[in-house]
């Protein structure tokens, strides 16, 4: 875990308020299979949460955005262990998971503390150390076991970590040219927070970065930027000052430090810009309009009328067939039911291509196009159809199995539900091929 800077002693306090207050009423059990998808929260809730796990990832950097959770995470696991209920079944947690590629580190404790490999679920041991759902089965039985804590966005989180000797080169800078061709990079730092390749504000745009200084160790950063969602939006001017000073001892340096910003509504009524000297401030301001409740507004206009009908086109001959080595006409020939006039831009119909008198076909031989019509050949193409429409739809069930943790009651539902699926799909592709293909199907 990386050491607190010493310019700044409070940033990770901060930031530990700042997941506290995010997290407060995030429950935490989605492992249970009863909280799986997590419906004890609003969609509107999941969403926040997600976007303010990734601003505070782009304005920290993952490393220490990740460092900090763990540590959120076990203080929280362990004021509410004792008010959790056990497990009491094995069946009642949803399957385990584990990182693909494997970690070859695993720094801030997000791995399995027995193998090391998997993703935790339980807290074993007596709430004391958590463990997947394997190593789980064979230290602890499921009425001492305890799920696990983890916020909705803990997967934002998660990530092996870095080095102390790999945290220089693993920070995110950026290089500014000087007047005279002399560049130099510098650590982004907080300022990540608007940069469009760092940051996952919704709707970011940055417009402009501009820098000065009289020292080259203490430039001045200055970004315009936009975000935008759903019809809201806010124009942002941020300033940010480069902090040299290296965190801890021989670390790199913290980067660009906020300053202020000011922020201008781009939607809606005008407004005046408002200034904020508190990034975090900032932050609530534009997170919390960008997903505030869209309101609801009725509207007596009336709707949009239907489209008028197809006019309706005459049952009539629509062309005629000669047959093959006369010179007369033969008798004119129907469209079939299925086969109505195609209409035409003009409100005329086009009549569709001529079929050919099933006296014209040579003897003993099936019409062209028309193939076998021996009872053993349709049904070996009605079961060819239904079979390749359930194998679609089974291979569907099974790579969405593959996707997510589900529990085995799940996933007989699921293969279940992919069965009857593709038969009803076998069943509704044969009925539209024999009203295309009547021929071939009769």
């Amino acid at each position: 875990m990386l050491a607190t800077t010493s310019h700044d002693p409070g940033i990770r306090g901060r930031l530990l308020q700042q997941m506290d207050r995010l997290f407060a009423n995030d429950r935490g059990l989605g492992v249970l299979v009863e909280y799986n998808g997590r419906p004890d929260m609003s969609e509107r809730d999941k969403d926040l949460q997600l976007a303010w796990a990734d601003a505070l990832i782009a304005l920290h950097g993952r490393n220490r955005a990740a460092s900090i959770y763990s540590s959120y995470a076990s203080k929280r696991r362990a004021a509410e262990a004792g008010t959790l209920a056990p497990v009491g079944s094995w069946d009642n947690l949803v399957l385990g998971s584990t990182p693909i590629p494997r970690w070859q580190r695993d720094l801030h404790d997000f791995l399995c503390v027995v193998c090391g490999e998997s993703f935790p679920s339980v807290l074993i041991d007596h709430g004391q150390d958590p463990a997947c759902c394997r190593c789980a089965r064979k230290a602890e039985v499921p009425t001492q076991a305890l799920p696990l804590w983890m916020a909705y966005s803990h997967h934002r989180f998660a990530t092996p970590g870095l080095r102390r000797e790999e945290v220089p080169n693993g920070e995110a800078t950026v290089t500014f040219t000087f007047e005279g061709g002399q560049t130099r990079p510098y650590v982004v730092g907080e300022a990540g927070l608007f940069y469009s390749d760092l940051s996952r504000l919704p709707g970011l745009v940055q417009k402009a970065v501009r820098g000065a200084a009289e020292d080259l160790n203490e430039l001045r950063l200055v970004i315009d930027a936009s975000v935008e969602r759903h019809g809201r939006g806010f124009d942002i001017t941020a300033v940010f000052s480069y902090d040299s000073e290296p965190e801890g001892s021989d670390g790199p340096p913290y980067g660009f430090r906020f300053v202020d910003a000011r922020m201008v509504a781009t939607h809606g009524d005008l407004s005046q810009p408002v200034e904020y000297k508190d990034v975090y401030q900032l932050l609530e301001a534009i997170l919390t309009a960008l997903y505030a409740p869209s309101p609801v507004t009725t509207s007596n206009a009336p709707s949009d009328p239907a489209p008028p009908p197809l006019p309706t086109l005459p049952s009539e001959p629509v062309g005629e067939a000669a047959a093959p080595g006369s010179g007369s006409p033969a008798a004119p020939v129907q469209a079939p039911a299925d086969e109505a006039p195609i209409p035409t831009s003009d409100g005329g119909a086009q009549a569709p291509e001529p079929t050919s008198s099933p006296r014209a076909s040579s003897s003993g031989a099936s019409p062209t196009g028309s193939g076998d019509r021996s009872p053993r050949s349709r049904r070996l193409r009605l079961a060819l159809t239904v079979l390749a429409a359930w194998a679609v739809c089974f291979a569907g069930g099974l790579l969405l199995l593959d996707s997510g943790d589900v529990t085995a009651a799940a996933a007989s539902l699921v293969l279940g539900g992919a069965s009857v699926t593709g038969l009803a799909m076998g069943i509704g592709l044969i009925r539209l091929l024999r009203r295309r293909f009547p021929l071939m199907w009769s």
